[in-house]
């Protein structure tokens, strides 16, 4: 049996604010009426069922208009916010979403009732004078309304927009778009991934992890890439995540204990070979030196935990820095203890490297360049 899986169809930290519904906290002086389409709607290939649609498009002085809801927007590639003092702020970015039919057990009527804002309004950056506009943005069942003239989808926003007596309005914007696979159920139990046309995911059979990967165009077409053993002392610890460093796509997970246990870093090669190139509590980074290897957990305690592992000799370190010094750590200091938290931003950039460093109390959380040209020369 399969499931449908949302995967994004570009990787990367895609991070995401809420948008909360805009018309709540509009002022406004005047309404007018609307009516349903009464021809298709197509919104980036997806038909909407405006009949039976909670926020369905809307009609008013023969512009048709689409709700800013959250999922809306951001599968046309808009974000909104709004705040008492700025008003309703619209921006096109590289933002997306899934669809979401909003599907309503009650069949809308032919028209409505719906509220002018009077509110501040701008979009991308130009203010709008909403109650000069011959097709002002609109508030229905406290959803703002946006009106899909060539002036906002094409002039502004650069959508294609094509109306065909036949098959209605076609609207299709240019964001990153998720699409979906046809995965077996059990990909959603664990992460899942697309790099370079294909999918990854892990199937767990018994106390066996197992990661394929499959292409895109045949996702039933899988291999198996890596397999591990994921029976602890505290029962099965299944949990594995994909991630891309470099150009190049990982995937850690975890063995053992909180405290004797280690994470484990696994790289899939350009021959799409598997590989363990990093196991402990650390953090590390490719440098035109070798491999930079930040040692979190007890380490992180003594100070001086900042190597250096030559090319290809990634079981060799080479200890760098000041022993004294915490490294790429958040060090926390509170009635004569001392803490530390895993920080991830280091950072290398061609010879230097920027990262957050403590040596105590007085002199805590900074962030500092090495020069590694500088080592080099030494």
């Amino acid at each position: 049996m399969k499931n449908v899986w949302a995967v994004f169809a570009l990787i990367g930290s895609l991070s995401l604010s809420m948008l909360a519904h805009t018309g709540q906290a509009h002022a406004n002086v005047a309404d007018v009426r609307v009516t349903i389409p009464k021809y298709k709607v197509k919104l980036n290939g997806h038909l909407v069922d405006n009949a039976y649609r909670e926020y369905p498009l809307l009609v008013y002085k023969e512009i048709t208009y689409f709700p800013m809801t959250w999922y809306d927007s951001r599968m046309l590639g808009l974000e909104a916010s709004w705040s008492q003092q700025e008003g309703l702020q619209i921006d096109q970015r590289q933002v997306a979403s899934t669809y979401v039919s909003y599907k309503s057990d009650h069949r809308n009527a032919a028209s409505y009732r719906a509220e002018v804002p009077m509110s501040a309004i701008t979009v991308n950056g130009q203010v709008i004078d909403n109650a000069k506009e011959e097709y002002p943005l609109l508030s229905f069942r406290e959803v703002t309304y946006f009106p899909l003239t060539w002036r906002f989808a094409h002039d502004q926003f650069n959508w294609d927009y094509i109306w065909d007596p036949a098959d209605g309005l076609s609207l299709t914007s240019h964001n990153p778009q998720i699409q979906t696979a046809e995965l077996p159920a059990y990909a959603g139990e664990n992460d899942v991934a697309m790099f370079k046309g294909y999918y990854y995911f892990v199937e767990t059979i018994g106390t066996t992890n197992h990661v394929y990967r499959a292409p895109v165009q045949q996702p039933s077409d899988k291999e198996e890439i890596y397999s591990y053993n994921i029976k602890t002392g505290y029962g099965l610890h299944k949990p594995l995540s994909f991630q891309v460093r470099d150009n190049a796509l990982w995937f850690t997970y975890h063995v053992g204990g909180a405290i004797m246990g280690s994470d484990m870093f696994v790289k899939i090669g350009d021959d799409w070979k598997a590989e363990l190139k990093q196991e402990g509590y650390l953090d590390f980074r490719d440098t035109p030196y070798g491999t930079l290897i930040i040692l979190h957990g007890a380490s992180a305690f003594e100070g001086g935990n900042l190597y250096l592992s030559p090319p290809g000799q990634d079981g060799n370190r080479k200890r760098i820095g000041d022993s004294g010094v915490k490294y790429g750590v958040h060090a926390m200091y509170s009635g004569g203890g001392e803490g530390y938290r895993a920080d991830s931003s280091t950072a290398v950039i061609e010879d230097d490297v920027y990262l957050l460093a403590s040596r105590d109390d007085s002199d805590a959380n900074k962030i500092i360049n090495s020069t590694f040209a500088e080592r080099k020369s030494t």
